[in-house]
């Protein structure tokens, strides 16, 4: 027995589901432009201030402003951390958020890195002119990619962290530095997952 060809009008469905996809494209991004992100700004420096404290690394920033609603920036000024064996600063950190990949799930930002400095025990510098960083966050990981530092202490690499818990799933980060600094870290190289490639130069990988 034949059966009867069925007919299809395309337009039946697809204008419709197109004006659907439109209006929640219009609805994320509205709600991507009003968001509070001053707040979001802090709480978002709070989390990274106590997950670090957790492993005994003291950060902290003197003012905090937020420019921009479409592609918001959150700039941390007067950037501190402190170990028990090295202190840093950055003078600014400026992290622009992006709408891309807002449907797919994953943010996205691009870091920016203010000149800023490693002090060692000795009080000596390890000085940076600039640096930045890519990342890209969904529900279950972050990632950092294209991570830099340029000056007489330099850095290269990556990083990935699983999420909520911020447990690093991998990590390959090169480090050019100073006499001062590359005396302190033979020093301390069998505390840290770190390795001696060259004079002045090191890595670390993991796991």
């Amino acid at each position: 027995m034949r059966m009867p060809a069925l007919s299809v009008d395309l337009r039946a469905w697809v204008r419709p589901a197109l004006g659907g996809l439109g209006l929640l494209l219009v609805f994320l991004l509205g709600l991507w432009a009003f968001f509070p992100w001053g707040a979001a700004g802090e709480l978002l420096f709070a989390r990274l201030s106590l997950k670090a404290a957790g492993s005994g690394v003291v950060v902290s920033a003197a003012a905090q402003e937020v420019e921009g609603r479409f592609a918001p920036t959150l700039t941390y000024r007067g950037v501190r951390l402190k170990t028990s064996f090295v202190e840093g600063f950055c003078r600014e950190a400026a992290l622009k958020l992006s709408p891309a990949g807002l449907l797919g799930g994953a943010a996205r930002a691009v870091l920016t890195l203010d000149r800023g400095a490693l002090v060692l025990p000795d009080r000596q510098e390890a000085k940076w002119t600039d640096g930045g960083a890519r990342f890209r966050v969904s529900p279950s990981e972050l990632r950092m990619e294209d991570f830099r530092l340029r000056g007489s202490f330099s850095a290269d690499g990556s990083l990935i962290l699983e999420l909520p818990q911020g447990t690093p799933r991998g990590w390959d980060v090169s480090l050019k530095v100073p006499d001062p600094l590359d005396r302190t870290l033979n020093m301390v190289q069998y505390l840290m997952p770190l390795k001696r490639t060259a004079p002045g130069a090191w890595r670390t990988q993991g796991p």
